[in-house]
């Protein structure tokens, strides 16, 4: 593999790394501020076991999630993880009855 293509990552970009995600700054940001992508800060987050937080809500502590709704397959934000869902989508009569076909 030819290395020269991914520059090793040094103990100070490691550390601005660990800083700017505990100030709760994101992937894209760091990246941008490092000179690497998103994927290459992700990835190394994962190697030094840096975690990111969730996106927020302006007004709100609560994690927001951005979902692909798994009926129309348009994309919305919900607060839990467990839901897969948009709202228009759950209100539907066919979707309260399991007759989804």
């Amino acid at each position: 593999m030819d290395t020269s293509r991914f520059p090793n990552w040094t103990r100070q970009e490691d550390e601005q790394l660990r800083l700017m995600a505990a100030n709760g700054r994101s992937k894209q940001d760091v990246a941008q501020e490092l000179g690497r992508t998103i994927n290459a800060v992700a990835a190394r987050a994962v190697a030094t076991r840096v975690r990111f937080r969730s996106r927020r809500h302006p007004n709100d502590q609560k994690p927001v999630f951005r979902r692909r709704c798994l009926r129309c397959r348009n994309l919305f934000d919900v607060e839990s993880r467990f839901r897969f869902v948009c709202d228009l989508c759950h209100a539907l009569d066919e979707w309260r009855s399991a007759d989804l076909g």
